[in-house]
């Protein structure tokens, strides 16, 4: 049974009241046995704890709540809906998803939840939704997903993470999706340094890439497509840091510069002295997080015959 519903609110009352008391009034007149409710297009404000099964809405399979206002949804919302497949948010103002939010509703397949201004998904956002197949989350505003959002949709086929505003993703957060088919991705201003490199290279290998992606920034690489940049080229600027400031040292005795200089790919360093390039023999070594550093060794004394010469170091 399928059922709509279009609000009607009456002047002089308050609307969010009259809105909380037509859906409290439309849902306990539906008959217990409806198993699609279509409210898109109303103004719902919060869906409240046990929205639908509190006034027996139990047999409810598919729920569409486009353009509806919502801004809140309770974490116990879909409580004891335990055949419900399909659930549509998309076009509303929520912000925010509570990980235990959808906790029971084990036969959800479709979850769409696009074209809301939700800005990150956190570790564990979703519970264990073991048939669920598609995850549609386009056009939010998306800028952060973290590396075990997604670790309990083992099920998933499909995800659409289109027009949000992801710069960096990581591939931790897809591999652990054994199922994953289609993925969407563009639309997104990817910024192509080394934090992308790792994904950028998984992807490529991957059966998932089919909808082209391109840099946005470095502006060096702006519009350019991630096959057609080098491996290389999604670097990071270096980091250089100098242990010492300023070394005085009397005219003729001898002198050590010392500095750190980190980057990804591993920087090349060249020091000049004079104009003229000097030393060799630098030693690399990997930091904990598995970038590279470059930490000048140079012993070699430089004899410093005129006060005022300048040692300069270029990479």
């Amino acid at each position: 049974m399928l059922f709509g519903w279009t609000n009607v609110v009456p002047d002089g009352l308050d609307f969010f009241l009259i809105e909380e008391v037509l859906l409290s009034i439309v849902l306990m007149n539906l008959q217990s046995c409806s198993q699609v409710l279509d409210l898109s297009g109303n103004r719902i404000p919060t869906l409240p704890p046990a929205a639908f099964s509190s006034v027996n809405l139990l047999n409810l399979q598919r729920i569409f709540l486009k353009n509806a206002g919502v801004r809140e949804v309770h974490q116990d919302a879909f409580r004891d809906l335990r055949i419900l497949v399909e659930v549509d948010l998309s076009g509303n103002e929520i912000s925010s998803i509570q990980p235990s939010t959808f906790t029971g509703n084990e036969r959800l397949r479709l979850l769409t939840l696009s074209r809301n201004p939700l800005t990150t998904l956190e570790a564990y956002q979703f519970p264990d939704l073991p048939h669920l197949r598609t995850l549609e989350l386009q056009s939010c505003q998306m800028e952060r997903v973290d590396d075990n959002a997604f670790v309990n949709l083992r099920a998933l086929e499909s995800l659409d993470l289109h027009g949000n505003k992801l710069s960096v993703l990581s591939e931790r957060a897809l591999v652990r999706l054994p199922k994953l088919k289609t993925l969407a991705l563009d639309g997104n201003p990817w910024v192509c340094d080394c934090n992308l490199r790792p994904f950028r290279t998984w992807l490529l290998a991957s059966n998932l890439y089919s909808l082209p992606l391109s840099c946005t920034e470095p502006r060096v690489l702006a519009g350019r497509l991630w096959e057609d940049v080098e491996s290389t080229d999604f670097a990071c600027q270096a980091q250089v840091s100098m242990s010492d400031k300023t070394i005085q040292q009397e005219v003729g005795g001898n002198v050590t510069f010392r500095c750190r200089i980190r980057g990804d790919p591993e920087p090349e360093v060249t020091w000049y002295f004079n104009g003229k390039a000097v030393g060799n023999g630098s030693a690399f070594q990997p930091d904990t997080v598995g970038e590279l550093s470059k930490w000048d060794t140079f012993k070699e004394m430089l004899r410093m015959h005129e006060s005022g010469q300048k040692f300069l170091s270029k990479f």
